[in-house]
C-alpha cells in the first residue's frame, strides 16, 4: 500500500482513536508516523497535560501551531491533538504538505465516557464550557476541515480499519 506522496491526518475529539489508528496503520504498512502530542511533549520536555497547565489555553495553542506548522513530511500518518482544528494556520499547513484529512467521528456519549476529567486529560476547554459545548463547537470545525469522515460509532475494529484503508486506497 502506498500513500502516493501524501500524508494522512486523523482529526477528531480526544479519545476517538486518532493515535490508536495512526499507530496501527503506520505499523502495519510501514509508514512514518507522527503523534502531535508526543512530538510537542518531546520538544517541550513535558507531557501535553503539563504543557497546557503551564502555558494556558492561548500559550498552548501558539506552541501547538509553532510545532505543527514546522512539519515537512510526505507519506506519513499524522495524529495531532483534538484541538488542532482551532488553528486555521495549522490546517492550511497540513493541506500545503499534501495531507488528506480524515475525521474520526464518534457518538458524544461514548466519547464522554472515555474522556473522564477533561483538565487532567489536557483538553483545551474555555472556562464555563461543558463537554456538550466543546463537542458541538469542535464538531463544526472537524466537519469544516475534513476530506473524509469515518463514523466509528457501533463499528468493530475490522470495519473501522476497512473504512480507513478504503480511503487510503483512493488517494
Amino acid at each position: 500500500m502506498k500513500l502516493n506522496n501524501k500524508n494522512i491526518v486523523f482529526i477528531g475529539m480526544p479519545s476517538v482513536g486518532k493515535s490508536y489508528w495512526g499507530k496501527i496503520i503506520s505499523d502495519r504498512y510501514k509508514f512514518d508516523y507522527i503523534d502531535g502530542d508526543i512530538l510537542m511533549g518531546e520538544i517541550y520536555g513535558k507531557r501535553v497535560g503539563i504543557i497546557l497547565k503551564e502555558l494556558g489555553n492561548d500559550g498552548f495553542s501558539k506552541y501547538e501551531e509553532e510545532t505543527l506548522c514546522n512539519l515537512k513530511c510526505r507519506n506519513t500518518i499524522i495524529s495531532p491533538g483534538g484541538s488542532v482544528i482551532y488553528s486555521d494556520k495549522i490546517m492550511k499547513h497540513l493541506k500545503k504538505i499534501n495531507s488528506i484529512i480524515i475525521y474520526l467521528e464518534l457518538d458524544k456519549k461514548i466519547l464522554r465516557d472515555r474522556l473522564g476529567d477533561l483538565k487532567k486529560r489536557g483538553v483545551i476547554i474555555r472556562a464555563g464550557m461543558t463537554f456538550n459545548d466543546l463537542f458541538k463547537e469542535r464538531k463544526i470545525l472537524y466537519e469544516k476541515y475534513n476530506d473524509f469522515i469515518v463514523n466509528c460509532t457501533n463499528k468493530d475494529h475490522d470495519k473501522i480499519l476497512e473504512e480507513i484503508l478504503n480511503i487510503i486506497l483512493t488517494i
